[in-house]
Parts: structure tokens; C-alpha cells; sequence
């Protein structure tokens, strides 16, 4: 009987440009630290909103919200990636924040699973002056534009949703057990005769 010690590893993003412009492009880069690696399965999540994928690798794949990527070591484990081993390229499309969060199974060069923990990132495209300024106006509370159909606050009653609430993010992720059936979501509205 063969015994292995349990491997882990953190998994986290890193972006070239932490604020950027509608149009203009930015590189999401994935890192791995106290280990290193053999093969991969892994799924990087965007807000399909905020950005577009710009395809340059092959053996990943774009499903949804999210690329697929899958890469093993041919050569059986002499050539381990470390450090930065991925960069995806994506393209603003709306001002706002926009998250990146990666998540997947990673495996040394004996085939055993690593044990990770992963750390998402975000981007902030710039926003013109109306958009500031609408922006201004809710924070301070005082808004009264009837079209106004943002959201004031959402909450869950179990914890775990990724990114943090903010009122231009339109996607929330959520991993729960099996053992939920059900989950109260709450969502407050900014402008008070709205309804949610």
C-alpha cells in the first residue's frame, strides 16, 4: 500500500491592467504557487456583459460564460508549469467592474489531484461622465429617475456568492451542497417605487 501526502496549491488570477477602457483589450493571466503541475482541466468565468473573449489558444474552448481550457504534460512530468502557465486576452464592452473567477482540477506528475484554493480578480472599465454622474446620484441616494431600474442591495441567507454585490454587476456565482433545496435571495431596489 502506497500512501501520498495530501498536495496543495493556490490557484489566482492576475490581470496586465486593473482599469481600462471600453473597447481597449486586457490579458487575465492564471498563476499557480506551492506547487507545480502536470495537467489541468479548468474554467475561467467572465461577465459576459463587460467583456468579449478574444480567441488565440486552440485547445481552449468559450461555452457560455465561461472558456474551458485542458492541458496535459506529453512528456509524462519533466516539463511541470509553474507561476504563470495561462493568459486568455478579453476586450471591454461596457463600463463597470468586471470579475474574473477561476475554478478546476489540477494534478501532479503521479496523477494526484492537488488540493487548491482559488482567488478571483476584477477589472474596472472606465465610465464616461453621464455614467459618473448617474453613479454619483445613487450613492448620494438622492435618485429619482423613474428608469432607474438598478439594485440597492442583494443578499442570500447562506453565504458564498462571488463577486460582492455591486449595483452594475449582473452575474453572481454560488457553489452550495446538495443538501440545499432552497435559497432566500433578497433584492433591494435603488429607486423605491420599483419593483423587484
Amino acid at each position: 500500500n502506497y500512501s501520498f501526502a495530501e498536495s496543495k496549491a493556490n490557484v489566482f488570477l492576475t490581470s496586465n491592467k486593473s482599469t481600462i477602457r471600453k473597447g481597449e483589450e486586457v490579458e487575465i493571466s492564471i498563476n499557480i504557487e506551492n506547487n507545480k503541475i502536470c495537467a489541468y482541466d479548468l474554467n475561467l468565468y467572465f461577465d459576459t456583459n463587460k467583456f468579449e473573449y478574444i480567441k488565440e489558444d486552440e485547445l481552449s474552448n468559450l461555452k457560455d460564460d465561461h472558456i474551458i481550457s485542458l492541458w496535459y504534460d506529453e512528456t509524462g512530468g519533466s516539463n511541470p508549469k509553474s507561476g504563470n502557465f495561462k493568459t486568455f486576452k478579453f476586450r471591454a464592452k461596457e463600463d463597470g467592474t468586471g470579475y474574473f473567477i477561476v475554478n478546476g482540477n489540477f494534478y501532479t506528475k503521479n496523477g494526484q489531484e492537488i488540493n487548491t484554493s482559488f482567488k478571483e480578480t476584477s477589472v474596472q472599465i472606465q465610465e464616461n461622465n453621464e455614467n459618473s454622474l448617474q453613479r454619483q446620484i445613487l450613492e448620494e441616494g438622492t435618485e429619482t429617475n423613474p428608469s432607474n431600474s438598478l439594485l440597492q442591495s442583494l443578499s442570500l441567507d447562506i453565504e458564498g456568492i462571488t463577486p460582492e454585490f455591486k449595483s452594475d454587476v449582473y452575474k453572481y456565482y454560488l457553489t452550495v451542497p446538495t443538501s440545499i433545496n432552497n435559497i432566500l435571495v433578497t433584492a433591494t431596489p435603488s429607486n423605491k417605487n420599483s419593483n423587484v
